[in-house]
Parts: C-alpha cells; structure tokens; sequence
C-alpha cells in the first residue's frame, strides 16, 4: 500500500486508482479461481497479485477521499464515507458470498469483486462532476 502511494505522487491518485479498480474487478475471479484449486503455491502467487491490485487502488485512496470534501467537513466527510463503505461491503460479502457459492458455483464469489470495482468507478466519476469550493482535485 505504501508504495501505490508513493506511485500515486508520481503518475496521480485518479489514474493509478482506475487502473486498480479496473485490474481487481477483471482478474480477481481468476485469482479466487486459481486459489479454488488447492495448491499451495498457486493459492500464495494468486493471494499476492490480488493484494497488489487492491493496494493500486487502496494505496492512494486515503489521500484522494479527503480531498473529495471542503475542509470545513472534511474530516467528517471523509470518515463517515469511508466507514460506512466498509461496513455495507464488508459486512455483507460473507453472507453474498456463501450465497453466490451454493447457487452458481466455485467461481461466482469472485465476482463481488468486480461488482465492487464498477462502483468504485462510478463514485469516482461521479466525485469528479461535483464542484469544489475549497476543497483539492486529484
């Protein structure tokens, strides 16, 4: 994570977080396929790719939300918006998960993955037609 910040100073948040979400939402379910086989070392190589295409994403994301937001609520903002998007995702994976696993098969729960990477695209997007009055741009 660290290291997707420092590549977010050098090539900015907004492009390194689209490549991320964009990266996690296409492969993760070949990630989650190829540790569904039960080897080892395939589970470790997919563990780690997966890890470093959330992190291109994650990485710059806790300096880009708070920019987001007018310093006056800034901290607010930034702290309700990012805890609640983990609670909703977090919370209720496990249980969508089981779900997409019993009816559709071992693949299937990769695809939360994707599903959270489309609304990462779109709430970035849409954060981008919203004015700043004070507040930095990415």
């Amino acid at each position: 994570v660290v290291g997707a910040g420092w590549l977010s100073d050098i090539y900015g948040r907004d492009k390194l977080m689209v490549t991320g979400a964009i990266s996690t939402g296409l492969l993760a379910p070949l990630f989650l396929w190829i540790i569904s086989w039960g080897r080892t070392l395939d589970a470790v190589f997919a563990q780690n790719a997966l890890g470093t295409l959330l992190a291109l994403y994650c990485g710059p994301l806790l300096a880009w939300l708070p920019m987001k937001f007018p310093p006056k609520v800034r901290l607010t903002s930034a702290a309700l918006g990012y805890n609640l998007g983990i609670c909703i995702s977090a919370g209720f994976s496990p249980a969508v998960a089981t779900v997409l696993f019993r009816d559709f098969g071992p693949l299937a729960p990769g695809l939360i993955y994707t599903f959270f990477a489309i609304l990462a695209l779109i709430g970035m997007f849409v954060s981008s037609k919203i004015p700043h009055d004070e507040g930095g741009k990415a």
